[in-house]
């Protein structure tokens, strides 16, 4: 109803994306407002980062996230930086996590090894996102290094 009273749909999308020239997340808003508003150029792109997307939402700076963000349990029930909860859509994009490198480390790391020449390996993540907590869910944390945050 506030959408349709307001005629456009503000969709926010991260920066990187926007900056990067990919249109799949611009095109999926297009969609949005073709659906809900019947017209397919009713939208605004607001940029947005990963720190702070969720509280774009929550005060609703934008009226949906399209970039690329994990549904887990936790931020339906309450997402950590804003201590809400969330509705989701039906996945639209299926991912995973891949590794690569030696040859040997990818093998350790697809098999959860952690013994023998597997000892020496090290992993990467980027800290606040669902990848991060994943591996220190798997894997020693000696074996861990996380990177600043995309801000």
């Amino acid at each position: 109803e506030i959408i349709q009273d307001r005629s456009y749909i503000r969709c926010g999308i991260e920066v990187s994306i926007i900056e990067s020239g990919a249109r799949f997340h611009q095109d999926l808003c297009r969609s949005m407002a073709a659906v809900m508003l019947g017209h397919p150029e009713s939208f605004e792109i607001i940029p947005v980062t990963w720190v702070t997307r969720w509280r774009n939402l929550l005060d609703r700076d934008v009226d949906l996230l399209l970039s690329s963000d994990t549904y887990t349990i936790e931020r339906e029930v309450m997402e950590s930086s804003t201590g809400a909860s969330f509705d989701f859509s039906s996945p639209y994009i299926y991912d995973g996590s891949a590794y690569f490198g030696q040859p040997i480390y990818v093998e350790c790391a697809e098999k959860f090894l952690r013994y023998d020449e597997c000892e020496s390996l090290r992993l990467c993540a980027t800290n606040g996102t669902t990848e991060e907590k994943f591996l220190k869910s798997s894997f020693p944390s000696g074996a861990i290094s996380i990177a600043t945050s995309r801000k």
